[in-house]
Formats: C-alpha cells, structure tokens, sequence
C-alpha cells in the first residue's frame, strides 16, 4: 500500500475529510487530494504533522513490515541498554587496570662478595616511589612518581649490581 492508498484509508478510519485535514496540516485541500492520488507526496513538515493527527508511526505510513523507526523506547528496552553501557563500562575499566605485582617483580634479592642485597619498591611519605636497599632507609634511592618509572629504576639498579658481579633472584 503506498502513502496515498494509506491517506485515504487513515482519513475513512478516523472520519476526517480531505478538508478537514488540510485545515489540521494548514495546507490546501487539493494537496490533500495530489497525495492520495500520489501526484505528489508530503514534506517532512508536513508527514509530522500527519503522524501526530493519526498516532501512528513513520513506519505504518509508509508501509514498512519492519518498523526503521520507534516513536518511544520501552522502559524495559531502556534499562537493558543502561545495562549494556554499565557492563561495557567496567569491562573497559578491568581490562585496563594494570597489576603491576604479576608483570614485574617488587623485591629482587641479590648477593654480592658474600653480601645479601634486598630492593625493594616502597612508597614514602610524600606518595612518592623509593628503592628501599637492604633495610636502610639512608639507602634509599628516588625512583619517581609512578610505579614504570620505579620498575624502571629497580631494573637499572638490578643490572649496575649485576654489572659489579652480584647475583640476582
């Protein structure tokens, strides 16, 4: 059924004649009559207004068997895609939290000439990162303000000790 044949049935459903519903669009009754004779076809201006007069959708005007267009979403078609969004979220959130304790190692235990070296990353006072050495606070070297740039600093001090003939575990 196209729009005109679609016209006209809405028009007899509802009792309205070609007059009446011009002075509802505000159009002529002439353009009522082009449509439904499909000489022409009604603006989009003028299809809202036609939607409204009638309470039907975009859809069941044209004749679409599948609706392209609702005119309001469920409550429940709602809280699924508030869901959807919440779930994707957090997933988002989990998968790019890093675990710094499984990708490196916080505490390397070294032994050089007889002596046990222990680094190990801790966090000071001001937030900051520090390798603590062998239980000495004096010892301890800045290793900056996150926790790539502390594994960074462990690592390189790892390897001066390696460097100097130390073991390390």
């Amino acid at each position: 059924m196209n729009i005109g044949e679609k016209l006209i049935k809405l028009r007899k459903e509802k009792n309205i004649s070609q007059e009446k519903l011009s002075e509802m669009i505000g159009i002529t009754r002439q353009t009522i009559s082009n449509w439904e004779s499909n000489i022409t076809s009604p603006d989009l201006k003028q299809t809202k207004k036609i939607l409204e007069i009638f309470n039907i959708s975009l859809d069941e005007l044209i004749g679409n068997k599948k609706k392209l267009f609702k005119t309001k979403l469920s409550l429940k078609q709602i809280i699924y895609f508030v869901v959807l969004i919440l779930i994707l979220i957090i997933s988002i959130i989990l998968l790019t939290k890093r675990d710094y304790t499984k990708k490196y190692q916080t505490e390397i235990y070294c032994r050089l000439n007889d002596e046990k070296i222990t680094l190990s990353i801790v966090e000071d006072e001001n937030k900051k990162y520090v390798i603590h050495y062998s239980g000495n606070q004096s010892d301890d070297l800045n290793a900056g303000d996150t926790l790539d740039e502390a594994f960074k600093v462990l690592e390189t001090t790892k390897a001066a000790l390696i460097s100097q003939g130390a073991f390390c575990k």
